[in-house]
């Protein structure tokens, strides 16, 4: 039982070193911020870190080569979306204007699931009090 812990804990140590270079290699984009690519990179990271952590069924080595298989995967792609707007539209989405000529895009808010307060509390966050 005590070696199954101390396994456990070495995992967690070396899975935290890990994401943290993965962090630093990816880039940091806040949670606002995030593009379709950074969440799903984000989400699929963190199952296969806790993977390393707590399945001590799986051999470190194989989480650890998916995990940079993921890495190398997503960095390529961020790459690639920098240098090509076809991609970088497909990985990140095209962006929707919510507000033009100082109305709100009622119909635009919907179709990016948004509510007008959030908006609002969004352009508060800003410093913005008037929306025209």
């Amino acid at each position: 039982m005590d070696s199954q812990i101390f396994e456990i804990v070495l995992r967690s140590i070396l899975a935290f070193s890990i994401m943290m270079i993965i962090a630093r290699i990816l880039g940091k984009p806040t949670i606002s911020q995030l593009t379709y690519h950074d969440f799903v990179v984000t989400i699929t990271l963190g199952a296969l870190t806790a993977n390393l952590t707590f399945n001590t069924q799986m051999k470190v080595w194989n989480v650890i080569t998916a995990l940079l298989t993921f890495t190398v995967i997503a960095y390529v792609l961020m790459y690639l979306a920098m240098k090509s707007r076809r991609i970088r539209k497909w990985v990140a989405g095209e962006p929707t204007v919510l507000i033009e000529n100082g109305k709100i895009l009622e119909g635009n808010i919907q179709k990016q699931k948004l509510t007008l307060d959030t908006l609002i509390q969004e352009l508060r966050e800003k410093n913005i009090f008037d929306v025209s």
